[in-house]
């Protein structure tokens, strides 16, 4: 699970995520990619920088391979 699952921000704006499943939080191993990187960016802390109006969706997969997202709209 990735929590928050939606974020509303402004450009310029970071916020952190995070990663948990089955009552443990990830911290390491985790891989995050982004669906538009003109729009939202993810650091491989999953820091998410705002970058334009628009929306993205970041994905977290996790060591164990499960994977959750978090739906990003920029305004």
């Amino acid at each position: 699970v990735v929590s928050p699952a939606t974020l509303a921000s402004s450009a310029g704006d970071h916020d952190e995520l995070a990663v948990t499943w089955g009552g443990r939080t990830y911290t390491n191993g985790v891989t995050y990619t982004t669906s538009d990187s003109t729009k939202a960016t993810v650091s491989s802390a999953g820091v998410v920088t705002s970058v334009a109006t628009g929306s993205a969706t970041i994905t977290a997969t996790a060591p164990n391979g499960e994977t959750g997202t978090c739906a990003v709209t920029v305004s």
